[in-house]
């Protein structure tokens, strides 16, 4: 017998619950359901399992129902395991199933709200607010030590690192962020900061990825990453052996990649940016090094550096790579067009008890 069985594990996302915990308990129920594939004479050889936790909602978790129906296990048959890689590397969700998704049908239907709002080509509303005091930005190219770190990113690994309980408050995020003392320029933003619009869903290819007949054509909107948290899942592994089957395919512009912006006299690098075709896979964290004043030394240090969970939501042409910095910044909403090798980001931050957003340029270090 050749043929490959899958058994993944999915989960609703849950306010006091992280992505990493869901991936986990995903994946146990998972791994429980292949052993009883197993004692039934399946050979363990031929079983994959997955925990994909809440990376893969298939109905709106903004509602009750749609989050029972995101409680699932499914299992997949395939004839081998060339055509199990491809099935992985074509899932998709549709970014409007998401908890931090606006009501898409209310704003598609609802044209008075975005009157007041300036709509900029990359998908994001500014509002406009009075700006603290700025300098100028300077030009810098990427210190070396950055650009070496990138190699170094892949044979750390990807693995999950320590993320903040969800049920940890916003206000002890903000006294944190606040005490590092840099300036990024901006403006003062409310606590919901600004909404992204990705266009329509990304297309589905999967018949286990299902857009509603009645979302297929509306744009897309995503609140800040100031309203998220981060997602998780589980590689997916063999049941004998325990082995990765690791995603080789990736959205051009996130493949080990290095992106930098130059954002109010800081330097603020994303080394070893990622992103799977797969949906449901696991989403590399990269290092995030910023510079405080950056000089334009290539041999500067970084001021700040760790390693950041990060969240993708895709649209049909703009991807939006979340990164959850937690310190000097909170967070960033880096928003790319497809097959492109730059975008437009909001940073935020907290100076003097205000959230700021401060909007940079990033592009690909080659």
């Amino acid at each position: 017998m050749q043929r490959k069985v899958l058994i993944v594990g999915h989960t609703d996302e849950r306010d006091v619950e992280s992505g990493v915990h869901l991936a986990t308990l995903s994946q146990q129920r998972a791994k429980a359901v292949a052993a009883l594939f197993a004692k039934s004479g399946v050979p363990a050889r031929n079983i994959y399992y997955q925990g994909a936790g809440d990376t893969l909602p298939i109905a709106n978790n903004a509602t009750a129902e749609g989050r029972q129906e995101n409680q699932r296990v499914q299992i997949v048959d395939v004839p081998n395991t060339t055509e199990l890689k491809k099935y992985l590397s074509q899932r998709t969700a549709n970014a409007a199933d998401f908890q931090v998704a606006v009501n898409t049908h209310a704003r598609y239907s609802s044209r008075n709200e975005s009157k007041n709002q300036e709509s900029t080509s990359n998908g994001h509303k500014q509002q406009t607010s009075p700006q603290p005091p700025t300098h100028a930005s300077r030009e810098s190219s990427l210190p070396h030590e950055s650009v070496h770190s990138a190699a170094s990113t892949e044979q750390e690994g990807a693995g999950a690192v320590p993320r903040k309980p969800a049920n940890e408050s916003r206000q002890s995020e903000t006294q944190n962020s606040s005490i590092y003392g840099y300036n990024f320029g901006g403006t003062p933003t409310t606590n919901t900061g600004t909404e992204i619009d990705l266009g329509e869903p990304a297309p589905s290819h999967s018949m286990f990825s299902i857009i509603s007949t009645a979302q297929a054509g509306m744009p897309v909107h995503i609140s800040s990453c100031l309203r998220d948290k981060p997602h998780g899942s589980t590689d997916v592994r063999n049941l004998a052996t325990g082995e990765e089957l690791a995603p080789r395919n990736y959205v051009p512009g996130f493949d080990n990649n290095v992106w930098a912006s130059d954002v109010h006299g800081n330097l603020v690098a994303i080394i070893g940016a990622t992103i799977p075709l797969d949906t449901g896979a696991p989403v590399p964290t990269p290092k995030i090094l910023i510079y405080k004043n950056y000089s334009g030394n290539p041999h500067q240090r970084p001021s700040f550096k760790t390693n950041a969970p990060i969240n993708v939501y895709r649209g049909a042409e703009k991807t939006l790579y979340r990164v959850f910095v937690r310190g000097p910044a909170q967070c960033i909403d880096l928003v790319v067009p497809t097959r492109q090798f730059n975008g437009n980001a909001n940073l935020y931050y907290t100076a003097s008890g205000l959230t700021y957003s401060a909007r940079l340029e990033f592009a690909v270090q080659r």
